[in-house]
This record gives structure tokens, sequence and C-alpha cells, in this order.
């Protein structure tokens, strides 16, 4: 499922359009054939979310930060830091509370599960029931939800503790996910405008 990071393009979207960032980089080629051209726009945004992220010098120094023991999940424990500091300074990046945001996503999921891949199918449950994305506003709720991924992956090592790392240096993890976010939304905002205008979506790697 696609990070809060990613979700956070939904606002003000069509709902095959959000059901298509939640879908994300899940999306597998057996099940393209079901989607509509509006779900495809909104996987191929996630695909330029991802792309952008992972070439982004603010979440390099992120990843550079942390532990060498962590180097093998860095990628997803930097998307963690960043989906709790967006979550906890929410009203900085949009006028919808959080609460509302966080409804129209577990409905879209609850309401269109069965275009999801298996893994978003198995896990949802348990994360709308235990309401993740209010639950990353807090270090606290962060722990549970990095606990839950935790147990579902087998994860080979312990990712939870790496939150003791967030909270050691959490103004530079802060002002690093800061100029991160800055610089996405101007990058996305053009992104998204070139595909709200395509007629034909090819995705790349699905």
């Amino acid at each position: 499922m696609s990070s809060l990071n990613t979700l956070f393009f939904s606002e003000n979207k069509s709902e095959n359009f959000t059901t298509g960032l939640i879908i994300g980089n899940g999306a597998r080629q057996n099940y393209i054939s079901r989607y509509n051209d509006e779900i495809l726009k909104g996987i191929l945004l996630a695909e330029k979310i991802r792309d952008f992220t992972e070439n982004n010098e603010f979440v390099k120094a992120s990843q550079n930060r942390l532990s060498t023991k962590h180097s093998k999940h860095k990628d997803f424990i930097i998307q963690v830091f960043y989906d709790h500091l967006l979550a906890s300074n929410w009203e900085k990046y949009s006028s919808l509370p959080i609460e509302a945001f966080s409804e129209k996503i577990y409905n879209n999921i609850m309401e269109n599960i069965i275009l999801f891949p298996y893994k978003i199918r198995k896990f949802s449950p348990e994360m709308i029931s235990k309401k993740w994305i209010g639950g990353l506003t807090t270090i606290e709720g962060t722990h549970r939800y990095v606990n839950m991924l935790f147990k579902k992956e087998r994860f080979t090592n312990n990712l939870e503790h790496s939150l003791f790392e967030l909270v050691e240096s959490y103004q530079d993890y802060k002002k690093d996910f800061e100029q991160y976010f800055e610089s996405l939304q101007v990058t996305i905002a053009i992104e998204q405008e070139k595909i709200l205008q395509t007629d034909k979506v090819f995705l790349v790697s699905a």
C-alpha cells in the first residue's frame, strides 16, 4: 500500500484516481486490465512520487543518518519517519482535517477492495480497524504501526527500534522532511497536470 506521503495527493481527486494512488507501486501486470484510465492515472502518479523520492537529496540525507544496522531497510524506515512527520504536521499542508482524510481513504479501500492486489487486501482490515493514518500523528501510534508491519512482513531485524533514532534526531529528520515535501509538492503539481491531461496511460513498472 502506498505511503501517506503518496496518499496525500488524493485530496480533491476522484474515487478512481484515489484508488490508483492507494494501489501505487503494488500494481501487478495481471491486474492492469481490470483498471480504468482514472485508476491507471493514480498509479502513474504514485510511480512519479516514488521515482522523485528515490532520487531526492533530502531523503538520502535522512537515510545516511540512520545507523548501519538499518541499512537493509532504510527506504522503508525513512518512509515511515516521513509519514509520521507529515501526519503530525498535517494542518500545515492540508485544510482537510486528517480524520476526514483518513475516512476517505478507509472508505475507498473497503468499497473497492476487489480491485486491490492480495497484499493490500490482506493487510487493510487490521490497518483500518487500528486507524493507522491517525496513529501516525504520534510516536506511540507510529510504533504500533511499525510493530504490526514487522510481524506481518517478518522483517529480519527489529525495525521498531529504529524509532529511537527518529526521537534522538527528531529536528534533523523533520528538517529533511520539510525540504523534501516542499520540493515534492512543486514537482508533483507539474506531473499531476500532465497525467490528468493524458488520454491513454502506459505503466512502466507494472
